[in-house]
């Protein structure tokens, strides 16, 4: 989606690839934020429009046989896999899943759940964390 205006214009997605065999993504151990994946949703507001032509995009991730690793940063708080505010309830809405992961060596914490729903954890594993393994807020 591009938001364009007499400012200029903002392409507001983001790069999606399939790939067809194992990822590893590794956080940088020197570097004060190891990395986060974060699924979420966004609220877009054209900047010349009222606000009625608000649009909520909601994220969804479907991981499978993927491995975090030095991922996270507990000075700010932050997990090495994140679903933030993913509700049932929009309308553009998609299950998220998380099948065969390995989360580990998290800074803070390895999964967070956060006012998030219709997510499915299967055959993973979240090992070896700062302060809290998992953590699941109840919407």
């Amino acid at each position: 989606m591009t938001i364009s205006n007499s400012f200029g214009s903002l392409d507001t997605r983001s790069m999606v690839a399939v790939l067809t065999r194992n990822v590893k993504i590794v956080g940088d151990t020197s570097a004060p934020l190891g990395g986060s994946v974060v699924v979420t949703s966004a609220l877009l507001q054209p900047m010349d429009s009222p606000v009625l032509n608000n649009v909520v995009q909601t994220g969804y991730a479907n991981l499978n046989n993927v491995q975090l690793l030095n991922l996270g940063d507990s000075g700010s708080k932050v997990s090495a896999l994140n679903f933030v505010g993913l509700s049932s309830y929009s309308l553009n809405s998609q299950a998220s899943s998380v099948v065969h992961c390995a989360v580990h060596n998290c800074s803070f914490s390895c999964l967070n759940v956060t006012t998030s729903s219709n997510i499915t954890i299967t055959n993973s594993v979240f090992a070896l964390s700062q302060v809290y393994v998992v953590y699941v807020e109840i919407v």
